[in-house]
């Protein structure tokens, strides 16, 4: 039954009646809390950020950011938006968050804090601080995830800082993405074909080695994110050890394999 109504309120959501939805998932939530492990949660904060957006400030008569990112003293500081839309993400971000609503929630929770915070070097400044923080608490994705919304707002901050932590927490996340307590060292690359040449292995890590640690201006993160492409390519770059990986991986060859893999 429970299901059924947050199909429904699915349904709802795609009428763009907002909060008809966020009622409907409340009246799940009220038949069976414990669903999903939380997954009701999540409906109810991507309708309710959906919901806030329907409503205008009196004065500007633009959308009510503060509303959208549930923040009712509309003299907040800088800090209680920050900690606000970081717990928000947590919970609404596409990544961990299956709801049909959930991607157009990030984008509104976004552009919230883009119209709130209005200095985007700022924001950057703060977001890349998060990142952070959240790295040195080994929550990697995290770390990556708020790296990534960095980068979409300010490119070219800090001469493209915000690439440097993308790429340096991406490998970091990377690490985290394996099977039988093996790393998949095609991931930590950011390679999709497992049948790519050795050649083009060698490149990837080059502009990757480059990108992490600019001119040796290297974060503690960079230099062990550095280490861990160093031992990606070893295993790749190495047609034995390769071979063996994708034994244990299961990983079978194509037609086309062996004439891309020279």
């Amino acid at each position: 039954m429970t299901d059924l109504m947050l199909g429904y309120a699915e349904e709802q959501f795609f009428d763009k009646k907002f909060r008809a939805a966020y009622d409907t998932a409340m009246l799940a939530k009220n038949l069976d809390p414990f669903f999903g492990n939380g997954c009701i949660e999540k409906h109810l904060t991507v309708y309710q950020v959906h919901a806030s957006s329907l409503y205008k400030n009196r004065l500007t008569g633009d959308t009510d950011w503060h509303r959208v990112l549930g923040i009712n003293d509309i003299k907040a500081s800088r800090k209680e938006i920050m900690v606000r839309f970081c717990k928000i993400l947590k919970i609404i971000h596409p990544d961990y968050n299956s709801c049909a609503a959930a991607q157009g929630a990030f984008e509104l929770i976004s552009r919230a804090l883009v119209a709130l915070l209005r200095d985007s070097r700022k924001i950057v400044e703060i977001l890349l601080d998060f990142a952070e923080r959240e790295f040195l608490e080994n929550r990697f994705k995290e770390a990556y995830d708020v790296a990534k919304l960095a980068l979409l707002v300010d490119p070219s901050f800090g001469n493209g800082c915000p690439h440097r932590y993308v790429a340096t927490y991406r490998v970091h996340a990377a690490t985290l993405l394996n099977r039988f307590g093996e790393i998949n060292w095609y991931n930590v690359l950011g390679i999709d074909n497992y049948w790519v040449s050795e050649g083009k292995i060698l490149s990837r890590f080059c502009r990757m080695g480059k990108l992490i640690c600019l001119d040796n201006d290297c974060s503690v993160a960079g230099k062990v994110a550095y280490q861990i492409i160093s031992r990606a390519v070893e295993v790749l770059g190495d047609p034995e050890r390769r071979a063996e990986f994708h034994r244990r991986w299961g990983l079978k060859p194509p037609p086309y394999a062996k004439e891309e893999m020279r």
